[in-house]
């Protein structure tokens, strides 16, 4: 189990999930640098950097990049879950604010997942003089089937199609996101808009789950040194202002 970091928001966080602070993909980050996740004049801030660290055992990889990455000791299950986050500004990033399955994955809700930088390219490569902002951003579900709610087996996604409203996902402003899970709905709003909607009864029961929330301000396997080169200079964290539960 990684260990405990702090407490923010009345629940106490961890590094990581408690499966583990890393990815097993080859070339995927490692999660869960106590460095990159602070605690600043009340608010979460998330950032990355390029600390190689070798893994062992199983997983017998170097990872190029940390990031910061937490989630809570606490389970919930059902209920109304609100953020307000500052989205950060770099090349290449990968913030999330979502839900992990706690005793199996699936289930897994997404309420925010961003991508940035991809549609910046010149000759297929980034074009760092350009104003650096997400070309999707969107929200989406992993459910499991009953009797196979393991890693990779009887599993189905279902998502909306990317969304590059900016005037939902404003940079450098505080946005709000809120989660409305429960037996016979699942709903995400992105400042007051729907964005997502799911009654379908099968999708329901595969969420039907103890979960727990998970924050990261993780990069996507494009980053480069490069990308981590102008993110020092020019980028700013994933700040989470605020997070409230109602059951």
């Amino acid at each position: 189990m990684p260990e405990k970091i702090f407490e923010w928001k009345g629940y106490s966080w961890m590094n990581g999930q408690p499966w583990g602070v890393t990815h097993t993909k080859p070339n995927q980050l490692w999660y869960a640098d106590a460095n990159e996740a602070k605690i600043v004049n009340g608010s979460l801030s998330l950032t990355v950097n390029n600390n190689k660290k070798y893994f062992g055992g199983d997983i017998d990889q170097v990872k190029p990049n940390g990031c910061g990455y937490i989630s809570t000791f606490e389970d919930f299950k059902y209920g109304h879950f609100e953020f307000s986050y500052i989205l950060p500004i770099g090349i290449h990033l990968w913030p999330a604010i979502w839900l992990s399955g706690f005793d199996s994955w699936p289930p897994e809700i997404d309420i925010v997942e961003g991508w940035s930088g991809e549609g910046y390219f010149t000759k297929n490569k980034p074009n760092y003089k350009k104003f650096i902002g997400f070309n999707s951003i969107h929200p989406g579900v992993f459910y499991g089937r009953e009797g196979e709610n393991v890693l990779h087996k009887g599993y189905g996604n279902f998502g909306t199609k990317n969304l590059t409203y900016q005037w939902f996902q404003p940079l450098r402003k505080v946005n709000k996101c809120d989660l409305y899970w429960y037996p016979d709905y699942v709903s995400v709003y992105y400042n007051n808009h729907l964005v997502m909607s799911i009654t379908d009864k099968k999708i329901l029961d595969g969420l039907n789950g103890r979960m727990y929330v998970c924050i990261d301000c993780a990069v996507s396997e494009l980053f480069t040194n490069t990308d981590y080169k102008h993110y020092k200079k020019n980028g700013t964290p994933f700040i989470i202002t605020d997070f409230k539960y109602t059951k």
